[in-house]
């Protein structure tokens, strides 16, 4: 029995594996984008109640100084 059937079967097992390392590796991409694009959000969520503060603020200050 010639080896070349034995080496085929070792080098589809290999490629199996690294298909499936491959798809592993691409579902932890889509996770880590998936929560990077939730921290972006609630960054730009913090940001604006920032700006509203300040808004606020700022108006707190002009009544102060139209009262004075």
């Amino acid at each position: 029995m010639s080896p070349l059937p034995i080496l085929a079967t070792v080098a589809v097992t290999q490629l199996t594996g690294a298909v499936t390392q491959l798809t592993g590796a691409v579902t932890q991409l889509t996770g880590a984008v998936t929560q990077l694009m939730g921290a972006v959000a609630q960054l730009m969520g913090a940001v604006a109640q920032l700006m509203g503060a300040v808004a606020q603020l700022m108006g707190a200050v002009a009544q102060l100084t139209g009262a004075v």
